[in-house]
């Protein structure tokens, strides 16, 4: 009795770790570009579950998103910053992760303006800073 106990009692303790998937975009950051009225190169970075856009050149916020990752599919919302999306408004794009570089493909994004802004050219991974 006393081995099958302790084989439950593993199993039970394994089971949280093994049910976490993970989530690869959380604490890593990325640069690229997006265009808004011109061509601006940024740093997105994200968090547990949120994402911050700066400036790459001045560290000036521009956006600050929630977000969501399921498998390889990315969905987000605006929280605050100067975009004329609605903050209802989601985002849902494939999050496609090579070789340090993040390409980020359009499934359905109900603002197209952010749709719009968003260039054919991958962000490649930079140094994360919890800032």
């Amino acid at each position: 009795m006393k081995p099958c106990f302790g084989i439950i009692l593993l199993l039970w303790v394994s089971l949280p770790a093994t049910a976490q998937v993970k989530n690869p975009l959380a604490h890593t950051a990325w640069q690229g570009a997006v265009e808004t009225s011109q061509l601006v190169n940024v740093i997105m970075r994200y968090g547990a579950d949120t994402i911050s856009m700066y400036t790459a050149s001045d560290q000036q916020l521009l956006e600050t998103m929630t977000y969501t990752m399921k498998g390889d599919t990315l969905s987000w919302k605006k929280v605050s910053g100067s975009s004329p999306c609605d903050t209802q408004a989601i985002g849902i794009y494939q999050a496609i992760i090579k070789d340090d570089q993040l390409v980020l493909k359009l499934i359905n994004d109900e603002c197209p303006l952010r749709s719009g802004a968003l260039q054919p050219t991958p962000f490649k991974k930079v140094a994360y800073s919890s800032r």
